[in-house]
This record gives structure tokens, sequence and C-alpha cells, in this order.
């Protein structure tokens, strides 16, 4: 059996990446922040750090 090259495409390969509700920076997921504790938001929201959270809820 031949082993694969690098270059083969991975369709299983599921990397998420969100964006940045304020800025819409490209995070990984290990990088972002989320609304999750806080009642009345979804955790489906996402943010660069607690600074464009902040940025955000106050525009919001």
């Amino acid at each position: 059996m031949e082993e694969p090259s690098d270059t083969t495409p991975n369709p299983s390969n599921e990397t998420t990446r969100e964006v940045c509700e304020h800025c819409g920076e490209v995070l990984d997921p290990m990088e972002w922040t989320t609304l999750e504790d806080e009642p009345g938001y979804e955790s489906a929201l996402h943010f660069c750090d607690e600074e464009c959270l902040d940025a955000w809820g106050a525009s919001a």
C-alpha cells in the first residue's frame, strides 16, 4: 500500500476557524474567547481576546 504524500488533500481534516465578531480577524480554536459565561449570549460568538469582547459589547 502506498503512503499518502504531504500534498494529498485531507477531506476529513475538520479544523475549525472562526472570525472575531468585533474586528473580523480569523481565529484558531486555541485563541478565541467566547461569551458562554454571559447570560443571554450564544457561545457561537467568538472574539480575539477580552479587549475585542469588551469593545464589541460597548458598541452593541
